[in-house]
Parts: C-alpha cells; sequence; structure tokens
C-alpha cells in the first residue's frame, strides 16, 4: 500500500527539524546516520492506523457522500493543490 510505504520511509533530521523520505525526498548522504524514525512509523502501526482512518470514514460518508469529491494524492503536490482549489472554487 502506497501509504504504508510513505509512512515507513520517513525519516526526521534532528539537528534541523526536516523530514525526509527514504525514496521519495532522500536526504544528503552526509546526514543519513543522524536521522531518526518515529517509533510508530513501523509497517504495523501505519496498518493500524490506516485501519481506524477507515473505520471513522466509513462512520460519517454516507452523510455527505453528496458533498464529497475524491483526488488522486498520488500526484505532485502542485497538481494535487490545484485540483482542491478548482473544486473550491466551484463551490
Amino acid at each position: 500500500d502506497k501509504l504504508v510505504e510513505r509512512v515507513v520511509g520517513r525519516r526526521l533530521d534532528p539537528e534541523t527539524g526536516k523530514i525526509y523520505h527514504m525514496t521519495f525526498s532522500p536526504p544528503p548522504a552526509d546526514i543519513v546516520d543522524r536521522l531518526t524514525q518515529r517509533s510508530d512509523d513501523t509497517e504495523e502501526k501505519a496498518m493500524n492506523r490506516l485501519k481506524v482512518h477507515h473505520s471513522n470514514v466509513d462512520a460519517v460518508v454516507g452523510k455527505y457522500a453528496d458533498k464529497m469529491k475524491n483526488i488522486d494524492g498520488d500526484r505532485a503536490k502542485t497538481e494535487v493543490f490545484a485540483e482542491i482549489c478548482g473544486i473550491i472554487d466551484e463551490m
């Protein structure tokens, strides 16, 4: 699952606070050794968080189905943002 891959690959630079991803936004080689991973950024915990998320969404989606819009978030941030802005502008 893409969401789990994004969570599991996330790393934090404790000196700068910058967040990297080992695949999608790799850190410079000279700082890799100091990066940390959150204790809950494991596959098991990410899967559990995703399960809880889906349960919460499923509980309310029926009430808002006529107002919801689906957006493909697996694109460049600028593309996703532009689509969101377009949807808001149409409201």
